[in-house]
């Protein structure tokens, strides 16, 4: 039953913000053209139009002695969250989805771009992980468990009108202290953080991102290690060896390469569950 350490919450935004733009200013390229096309953000979820009513409403509806379980990240969060709240378990689960589809985890990341097999770029608009409401969110919910569950396939990300680059220092410099913010951030009402790592993606058209999945691991493991929060290998569980199986029990876990659905995010959320020590029983029926 690990905690974040909370020193981390008394990390200085504005050193981090002073380190990063060095960093940045000295090792980033010219300003990018604008990209000829760019796809809509994704919406926010219908539940979280107005994310502190849905967070409120659902912590008047978690049931007595009910264990509660705040998931945040972006769309393979929210694949999951309603699995997670229909497993069947002793104590019960309360599950409140405070994800936001179609984020980066990364601060001021405004454009995404990710490399397709036949060579083209598919461009979208995002937005962070950690909307500004989540803190307010948590303090109303009170959960006991949050879930920090991302996918970043991107290869390249606009920030601050520069193109910036998993798997170089800049990005893993602003990545490391962010995702350490973060975590104070998450556990500073007494909620025990889980990080995930990612799986290597799988959809059909998308580029090898195993690289990007890579380096995108090794920093959640050390700011969790770093900061004494528990860390769900996700990566190791899909993919053990580097090899990903695509079904467990005969059920295909990510139809689209990427997102668990249906029985396979029955699954995984048991898994998720499981890591966590979140409840003393599950009904392997659900």
């Amino acid at each position: 039953n690990t905690r974040p350490n909370l020193q981390w919450q008394k990390l200085a935004p504005a050193i981090t913000i002073a380190l990063v733009a060095a960093i940045l200013t000295t090792t980033l390229g010219a300003k990018p053209q604008t990209p000829s096309t760019v796809l809509p953000r994704v919406a926010t979820p219908a539940n979280l139009r107005d994310p502190l009513a849905a967070a409120t409403l659902a912590s008047s509806r978690a049931p007595a002695g009910a264990r509660r379980i705040m998931l945040v990240g972006n769309s393979v969060a929210s694949f999951l969250a309603p699995a997670m709240s229909i497993l069947r378990t002793k104590p019960p689960l309360a599950v409140f989805d405070a994800t936001t589809p179609g984020c980066n985890f990364l601060p001021d990341i405004t454009v995404m771009q990710l490399k397709v097999n036949d060579g083209r770029r598919v461009t979208q608009e995002t937005f962070p992980c950690d909307p500004p409401w989540e803190p307010a969110a948590i303090k109303r919910f009170k959960p006991d468990i949050i879930f920090w569950i991302v996918s970043n396939p991107a290869d390249r990300l606009l920030y601050q009108r520069h193109w910036l680059q998993p798997c170089t220092k800049p990005y893993e410099t602003l990545y490391q202290h962010r995702l350490e913010q973060e975590v104070a951030i998450l556990g500073a009402h007494g909620a025990r953080v889980v990080l995930t790592t990612t799986a290597y993606p799988r959809f059909v058209g998308g580029i090898n991102a195993d690289r990007l999945s890579d380096c995108d691991n090794a920093l959640r493991r050390k700011v969790a290690s770093a900061t004494r929060t528990q860390l769900a290998d996700l990566f190791e569980y899909i993919c053990p060896l580097g090899i990903c199986r695509v079904k467990q029990n005969g059920v295909t876990l990510r139809l689209d390469g990427e997102h668990y659905t249906g029985v396979g995010a029955l699954i995984v959320a048991r898994w998720l569950i499981e890591q966590a020590g979140a409840a003393a029983m599950l009904d392997r029926r659900s």
